[in-house]
């Protein structure tokens, strides 16, 4: 098969597996709706024309031409209907509720992703080591050596590695190392530079002047448990991870391009996904139903953040905003998030073609 068909299916399954991720969303809504005897007009697969579709009792389920996105029109949302199948005649609780219903979908697909991946066994970077010249690591490691413990604690990825390497605080690390099929023990004495951290912030950190090879490793597959629960801490930390980054944007702690990619880097990284295998690829979609899923809770209005913003100053003033003015901010906002799309566009070309 030629390069330019791979690459034309890879695009073609990238694609697809955004679908998925649309479904996933709209179908939380949709369930919260359904479960909460709201009536649900339409439940769509993007936006625009309708290419396809059908109707089931109530609802018209279609497929529309723009993907880039979906969408569940509720009854009463957006018309005058009261009846006790109106969204705006259900509690503030109700409402809430069918608003969270994406995002709380977004989050469950991306645990139960990752857990199955972890139960298979996942990718990693191998802790095979590449050495920097004159730095601490240097006077005892070579590059190829492959480090199996780190103070006496094994570590078989990359990650592990790093971790372990991070609670030195400075003090002396003791390291086994396999090098030519024999063991090695040897210590490292850290030394401090200026560095950044993960958000582009310029911190102080304890280095040996390590890199990783680029080996890539199956890690062995997880009972089901353990990997349910390592998911869950991988999904915590991508979220606590994102709120971080945002908060340190806002006092300029950190730089917009270390953390903000748009549709052409994740369209990137997903196809590249896809010939990595399928378990590569759910596992590239599952991260991105979690940003998905925290893009969407942001206070943001046309997001479902904003909508549930709104709700909230409606439960403070004891009414809602008039309609005019919640469509004009949504209007604005609509707008900025079209320009910050831009943004992230032009930097992922950055970042692609330098």
């Amino acid at each position: 098969m030629s390069d330019i068909l791979i690459t034309a299916l890879s695009i073609f399954v990238a694609f697809l597996g955004l679908s998925i991720l649309v479904l996933v969303h709209e179908l939380g809504h949709f369930t919260a709706a359904k479960t909460s005897k709201v009536g649900v007009k339409e439940f769509s697969i993007g936006f625009g024309k309708k290419i396809w579709g059908f109707k089931k009792g109530e609802t018209e389920y279609k497929l529309s031409a723009i993907p880039l996105g979906g969408y569940v029109k509720l009854v009463g949302l957006d018309d005058e209907d009261q009846s006790e199948r109106s969204y705006t005649s259900k509690s503030k609780l109700t409402r809430m509720k069918i608003l969270a219903g994406g995002v709380v979908f977004n989050f469950l697909f991306a645990i139960i992703v990752f857990t199955l991946c972890n139960m298979h066994g996942m990718k990693q970077l191998k802790p095979t080591i590449n050495v920097a010249k004159d730095m601490p690591a240097s006077l005892v490691l070579k590059d190829g050596d492959e480090i199996s413990k780190v103070n006496g604690v094994g570590v078989s990825t990359w990650p592990e590695f790093s971790e372990e390497l991070s609670r030195s605080k400075g003090e002396p690390i003791k390291f086994v190392v396999l090098r030519n099929g024999q063991e090695l023990e040897v210590v490292v004495k850290p030394v401090k530079v200026e560095a950044e951290d993960e958000f582009g912030g310029k911190i102080e950190k304890w280095v040996i002047g390590v890199g990783p090879t680029g080996d890539i490793i199956t890690t062995p597959g997880l009972p089901a448990g353990k990997a349910f629960k390592k998911s869950a801490e991988l999904s915590w930390k991508a979220y606590s991870t994102t709120y971080k980054f945002i908060g340190k944007l806002f006092v300029k702690e950190a730089k917009a391009e270390k953390g903000l990619g748009g549709p052409v880097l994740i369209m990137t990284f997903l196809t590249g996904a896809v010939k990595d295998g399928f378990f590569s690829f759910f596992s590239f979609l599952a991260v991105i139903s979690l940003m998905l899923g925290i893009m969407n809770s942001l206070p943001i209005p046309i997001l479902d953040g904003g909508h549930m913003m709104f709700l909230g100053v409606e439960a403070i003033r004891g009414k809602p905003l008039k309609k005019k003015t919640e469509r004009f901010i949504q209007t604005v906002f609509f707008y900025l998030l079209i320009l910050l799309m831009a943004f992230a566009t032009y930097l992922d070309i950055g970042r692609l073609w330098p």
